[in-house]
């Protein structure tokens, strides 16, 4: 089960901007934020789901 708390409209996280991110360097986190929102949208019914919403920024 994910560890990474939903963040819902309202919140302020999604206020911010999201921050560019380094593919070839941030190969590891990616692959774990990404398999950590495929778990979210499974567990929420979700239909779609961006970084910020999945608590990263």
């Amino acid at each position: 089960m994910s560890s990474r708390k939903l963040q819902y409209y309202g919140s302020k996280i999604l206020r911010n901007r999201s921050r560019d991110i380094d593919i070839s360097s941030e190969q590891e986190s990616l692959h774990s934020l990404l398999s950590d929102m495929i778990e979210i949208l499974r567990l929420e019914k979700g239909l779609g789901l961006a970084a910020p919403q999945a608590g990263r920024m």
